[in-house]
């Protein structure tokens, strides 16, 4: 192409964007979603209470129902409705008042309401809210939603049908199901291999699958294998041990990237999540250890088989100073969070605790002094220590061999402001957050000894120091 016909194009280009920047996106809710949305709105109402002063047609049409904030979002380009969330839309007409005739009754809810949406890609119900329930048919009448990528059911009371009409959602990406299976004898189910979640392997685009709080043992665990497809999924406060028998192993979810044990306060071991999820970036194992403590703390150094695992989530754990050199050996490491445990930093020198890769380390809540150990993590660039016991001296002499140090966080804990005077040995500071650290006033560089620009919000009371 010459130079005018290059020209020329560059002018195309430019015209057909200014153009395109005249011509206002589409945002108003179309007429015939905005009075779906109004059968919605007073179904549940007609259903108790008939009597009941019913959101009138006209009261609707006063807003565009794509400016409900939470409860409706519409596509700019063809303005049709993308996301509902029951809950907010109830309260967004209706107030909590509206549902006090309710009681503890429960209503069954029309999805077929929903059908005239047809771009609506997320959908939001919540069977603890309202009580609510759906039927057999219902949920059969979600599957009509071909474009829905995104659903939540949690709390909604399971039936046999849930499992059967969800698979034949195939653009599903994003399935919640917490809280619906507590009922259901899922063992017997799976026995007669009739109502299993091998069901939803249909879903080939489901990506992320929560099933919290439903009291699963590690038996659901092969069911789930069959969803090659995964590649986030939660079973937080559940029944998992970890004692996974060898002959319930002969599957792998390759996919998984990030697993959600959080809250399966009886898990002993840890060996299975290698057999099964080798390709985990960020596992989360935070309150498995508060009630019984039953965890065998040497069975994180198993965890070292995820070659690929980045993130690491330990929280609340009553965990001591014992589980570094364990966790010293998962080397690929970026992130750790330990915060609200019993860790004291004073770990033996003969016990080793390296992570080359580690940056981000969070210990907020903890009964420490001694930093330490700390100092053997070269790679860090950011270190949270809210609400710390810190014995200044010792923390700024040990925390200037940091030289990767970037970012520090000292929330909530008692600093004198001499320790200010002595933050310039941390040369690769850029941010320093101390909020209601009780410091007021100001400090100027020649005061901290550092070339960083420093203020003292006197409102708010914290000290942030932002760099270079």
């Amino acid at each position: 192409m010459d130079q005018m016909g290059r020209f020329c194009c560059c002018i195309f280009i430019i015209l057909f964007c200014v153009q395109a920047s005249i011509i206002p996106p589409c945002s108003a809710c179309l007429e015939e979603e905005q009075n779906a949305l109004l059968l919605l709105i007073n179904y549940p109402k007609e259903s108790f209470s008939p009597s009941s002063n019913l959101i009138t047609n006209k009261e609707i049409h006063a807003t565009d129902c794509c400016n409900w904030t939470y409860a409706v979002e519409c596509s700019n380009i063809t303005g049709r409705v993308t996301l509902i969330d029951l809950y907010r839309l109830f309260y967004w007409y209706s107030g909590d008042s509206a549902w006090s005739s309710i009681g503890s009754e429960y209503w069954y809810l029309n999805t077929s309401l929903f059908l005239p949406f047809q771009e609506l890609k997320s959908l939001y119900l919540f069977g603890n809210i309202y009580n609510l329930r759906v039927s057999k048919e219902g949920f059969e009448r979600l599957s009509g939603l071909t474009n829905l990528e995104k659903l939540s059911l949690n709390y909604i009371p399971f039936n046999e049908s849930i499992l059967p009409s969800l698979a034949k959602i195939t653009s599903l990406k994003i399935l919640s199901l917490s809280g619906i299976f507590k009922e259901w004898d899922y063992e017997a189910a799976n026995y007669n291999n009739s109502e299993g979640f091998e069901r939803l392997s249909a879903l080939s685009k489901l990506e992320e699958l929560y099933l919290g709080g439903n009291d699963f043992n590690e038996s659901i665990l092969p069911s789930l294998g069959k969803i090659t497809s995964l590649k986030k999924l939660s079973l937080s406060y559940n029944k998992i041990t970890g004692r996974v028998p060898i002959s319930q192993l002969g599957f792998t979810m390759s996919k998984l990237e990030e697993l959600y044990l959080t809250g399966n306060y009886n898990i002993t071991d840890l060996g299975f999540i290698c057999k099964i999820a080798i390709s985990l970036k960020k596992l989360h194992l935070s309150d498995i250890a508060y009630l019984n403590g039953g965890i065998n703390i040497q069975s994180f150094e198993r965890l070292s088989c995820l070659s690929k695992l980045e993130e690491l989530y330990l929280d609340g754990n009553d965990f001591n100073e014992t589980i570094l050199p364990s966790l010293g050996k998962i080397t690929s490491l970026k992130k750790l969070s330990l915060s609200s445990n019993k860790i004291t930093g004073r770990v033996p020198i003969n016990k080793g605790f390296t992570m080359s890769k580690l940056e981000e380390l969070y210990l907020d809540y903890n009964n420490f002094t001694d930093m330490r150990f700390i100092c053997k993590i070269p790679s860090l660039k950011k270190l949270y220590l809210g609400e710390a016991k810190l014995n200044e001296e010792i923390n700024i002499q040990e925390l200037g061999k940091l030289k990767n140090l970037q970012e520090l966080y000292l929330d909530d804990s008692s600093i004198d402001k001499s320790f200010l005077r002595k933050v310039g040995v941390m040369t690769s500071l850029n941010v320093l957050s101390m909020s209601t650290c009780g410091l007021n006033g100001s400090l100027s560089n020649q005061e901290c000894g550092c070339t960083t620009r420093s203020r003292v919000h006197n409102k708010e009371k914290y000290l942030l120091l932002q760099g270079r």
